[in-house]
């Protein structure tokens, strides 16, 4: 009694504990809730003060602003199962600026709403619009184009670079509307937004139809295919920018003020765009949905336009204009010439988006490529670049030298792209990897401040033009060769010298290109800045092999005193890495565990007992296509089973064959009944429509990894269906997330698991325990003796769990849970809504 009675006031004492904690908590919340809302009204008090409105519509906005501040009672709506994440968060935010915009416009008198209106700043900030609808198509195609084409490194520099392309091809199209059209031109603007809106609605079916035609593995055919998918609707893209700097070119005091605020606010919008995609629209709705937002926004732009342009008093490049600052173009001596412009522009494009590429490579190692990477880190980038612009912008017009402008933002990004890294590194490996990410995107905020103004610049110093000499032409040939600079920057750095030299030698070469440019930028470089420059290569060198020695290993978040890496793989494809443990050394690919080299059943570091489950699955597997080799553990297990005739493996990273070829224990890369191929899975499938197997087995990665979509899809299992035998099974990792078992069970009829993998099929699994022994006695060693004949108990008891493990059908108990995601290629849902959706899916 004395005992029940203490357990029941220990039980009651920690219960209310538990409730002071919570409550606590919610006493926190709520008060760092109150400071964020009183700090935000004071931001919207001080914006307003600087608006120009009259004395009765300020009073009557901030009589009634205070009401728009219920928008924020929404996260009552959690009771009701909507999680309070970071994405509810943005949205309420957003709905909160929409709402204050509404209400400021209701607030201000009609000739306030006129003047804002026939304002020819509005068309710069419709073009902040028009940026937002654009990287949106973009991220949303390159999605699109890696599950219809694959996820390999060829499928994604060749996606990279003919859009990139498309967009240079753009600009100088741009630059021939203004030439022939030059009084229409922002009526071709307006037909451009249009255009680019209606091919967005269309463009998946239209993605999907050309891809079921066209063979996937022709690199040519990939090229072509791409291009013609991209040409029309980036070549639109591309064109908008010298269609609007020859718009204003009398509207503005400088040409580097033109382009720089036009650049700014176009990449701001891009930069919005990629985060809110990564961060909202995917987790509250799927692609095709996506799309017709960003479809949405060039309406709006185009109508918001064709608006302006009725209703404004200026001819479009001709006679006087209503809001001329001077009658004259301020001119400025040219520092460079118009070609050296080129030139320059050229490299800045190439070493601006290499910075991009070994970036996204070293957080996504950080983070193990968690998909939301690449939109937050392209939304830093272009914040960046808008910022610098800016910069440039106001540079410009305050008459300082430009010259001194760039060469300052030379000098810093050659400093920034030394020094960044391996302080991130150090960062990562002693004080904690996610302040390690923070330097990096920081750091990818700064490299882009620096680059982002000399574009703007370069057009002021390199152009020399009156007004009404078709400024736009030539802005549309430096803006085009910028382009190229970063097309080519992805498809050396991100295809070439990624193979060839390591991250740390990328960084280096990256370096050495911003100190020459620098060289070749400096108008008469004395012999003190040529000493300081010898100097600063000769100090570099020096410390390199202790600032890069290790750096892969501290990007990881190992530092010495943690673990040392046994074995470093780095290609073009990404970064393996091996760490040395007693059980089985553990491997990670991209930074994400990855497995271990261990094919004891009994040691089981691995859990390679689902390995050996497969011949309880099935009762005669011949033929296995094994999707992902990893450590080629399961690979080497499935080769040990005697009735197997073949097993086919495709991996995409040849860096694993070279891992694998240090432990000769696991090595199956000479084994007759092997063989492989170095492509992406869902590809390699799609390119082999007769191939047929009994089991298609994937150890398969976390199920929120960057394009794991792509293999967890029930398009995909579609598609495995295809090739499985009569009877045949699909036998694969659900890394916990029973999403990917109620997705199985949409497309096979019976469905069972074992440990954290599921098993689907057409056939039932109904193996006896004597059938199952048998099958799994059948795996032999080298010796010629049944790997569970071992003398060990530890083995014999091993192979009667084995033997006597219940595979239940769980189909109708799963599809009968609510609140799980079916998935599929448009929704993303492993990716973006099963940990970052505050929707559930019965609450869509």
């Amino acid at each position: 009694m004395m005992m029940t009675f203490m357990q029941t006031q220990f039980s009651s004492e920690k219960l209310i504990g538990k409730e002071n904690l919570i409550i606590s908590l919610w006493l926190g919340f709520c008060i760092l809730g109150a400071t964020i809302l009183f700090e935000l009204r004071k931001r919207v008090h001080k914006i307003i003060q600087c608006l120009a409105l009259t004395d009765d519509a300020r009073k009557l906005f901030l009589k009634y602003h205070i009401i728009t501040y219920v928008i924020f009672l929404g996260y009552g709506f959690v009771l009701a199962g909507i999680k309070a994440n970071l994405a509810f968060a943005i949205l309420l935010l957003i709905l909160f600026i929409i709402t204050q915009i509404g209400l400021l416009w209701l607030s201000a008198d009609r000739p306030q709403k006129e003047r804002w209106l026939n304002s020819l700043d509005a068309v710069p900030a419709l073009f902040f619009v028009s940026g937002f609808a654009a990287l949106i198509y973009q991220v949303v195609w390159q999605r699109v184009l890696f599950s219809t084409f694959g996820t390999n490194i060829e499928s994604v520099t060749v996606i990279v670079s003919v859009f990139m392309f498309g967009l240079g091809i753009g600009a100088l199209a741009g630059g021939q509307l203004q030439k022939y059209f030059p009084t229409r031109l922002l009526e071709c603007f307006v037909g451009i937004e249009i255009a680019i809106g209606v091919f967005g609605v269309f463009s998946i079916p239209l993605i999907h139809k050309i891809g079921e035609l066209v063979p996937h593995n022709s690199l040519p055919a990939l090229i072509v295919t791409t291009y013609a998918l991209l040409a029309f609707p980036t070549m639109l893209m591309g064109s908008t920018l010298p269609l609007l700097v020859g718009y204003l070119q009398k509207r503005y005091i400088t040409l580097g003020a033109i382009v720089g605020k036009l650049y700014a606010y176009n990449t701001l919008g891009s930069a919005c765009a990629s985060l809110l995609t990564v961060m909202l629209l995917f987790t509250m709705m799927g692609q095709q949905s996506t799309l017709i937002i960003a479809a949405a926004c060039n309406a709006v732009t185009a109508y918001m336009v064709w608006f302006v342009c009725k209703k404004t008093s200026v001819p479009n490049n001709s006679g006087t204009l209503a809001e001329t600052i001077t009658d004259e173009i301020k001119i400025f001596p040219n520092t460079v010439s118009y070609r050296m412009a080129l030139l320059l522009s050229a490299m800045v494009g190439y070493i601006s988006l290499s910075l991009e590429i070994l970036w996204f490579r070293i957080i996504g190692f950080m983070t193990a490529n968690m998909p939301q990477v690449f939109g937050m880190l392209l939304a830093v980038f272009l914040g960046g670049i808008a910022y610098g612009s800016l910069k440039a912008k106001q540079w410009s017009e305050s008459g300082k030298d430009a010259h001194d402008f760039i060469a300052r933002s030379l000098l810093w990004m050659a400093v920034l792209a030394y020094v960044a890294v391996p302080l991130t590194g150090v960062i990562s490996a002693w004080i904690g990897k996610p302040l390690g990410e923070l330097a990096g995107y920081i750091a990818v905020g700064l490299l882009a401040y620096c680059s982002g103004g000399i574009f703007p610049l370069l057009c002021q110093i390199g152009i020399n033009l009156p007004r009404g000499k078709q400024t736009g032409v030539a802005v549309s040939w430096i803006y085009f060769l910028n382009i190229i600079g970063a097309t080519l920057g992805s498809l050396i750095t991100g295809f070439i010298l990624l193979d060839i030299f390591t991250l740390a030698q990328n960084v280096i070469i990256i370096w050495a290109g911003v100190i020459f440019l620098l060289v070749l930028f400096l108008r008469k470089p004395s012999t003190s800045y040529i000493a300081v420059g010898v100097a600063s290569v000769v100090l570099a060198l020096g410390l390199q092999p202790m600032l890069y020695g290790n750096i892969v290993g501290e990007l990881q978040g190992f530092s010495p005193a943690i673990a040392t890496l046994k074995y470093v793989y780095e290609n073009r494809h990404g970064i393996i890495t091996v760490t040395e443990d007693k059980r089985g050394d553990i491997i990670f690919g991209n930074g994400a565990y990855d497995g271990r080299f261990n094919i004891d059943p009994v040691i089981n570091s691995n859990i390679i007992t689902r390995a050996y489950m497969l011949a309880a699955l099935h009762p005669d597997p011949q033929r296995i296509l094994e999707i992902g080799l990893s450590s080629g553990s399961w690979a080497r297990v499935f080769t040990l089973y005697q009735p197997l005739h073949e097993l086919v493996s495709v991996e995409i990273n040849p860096g694993y064959l070279n891992m694998i070829a240090h432990y000769p224990d696991i090595s199956i890369l000479h084994h007759p009944k092997w063989t492989h191929h170095i492509d992406d899975g869902r590809r390699w499938l799609t390119n082999n429509p007769n191939e047929r197997f009994d089991a298609i087995v994937m150890n398969t990665t976390y199920y929120w990894r960057n394009n794991a979509t792509n293999l967890l899809s029930r398009e995909f299992l579609e598609l495995c269906k295809r090739h499985l035998n009569p009877g045949g099974i699909i036998y694969y990792n659900t890394t916990d997330a029973r999403d990917s078992i109620y997705t199985a069970a949409h497309v096979f009829k019976y469905v069972t698991t074992y440990v954290n993998f599921v098993a689907a099929s057409d056939a039932p699994f109904d193996l006896t325990y004597a059938q199952k022994k048998k099958n799994l006695l059948a795996f032999v060693d080298d010796n010629g003796k049944s790997v569970f004949a071992n003398p060990d108990p530890k083995y014999q008891a091993l192979l009667e769990t084995l033997a006597k493990e219940p595979l239940k059908d769980v189909r109708d108990s799963i599809l009968n849970e609510k609140n799980l995601w079916l998935i599929t290629d448009d929704n993303m849902a492993s990716e973006y809504k099963i940990d970052h959706s505050f929707l559930p899916p019965f609450l869509r």
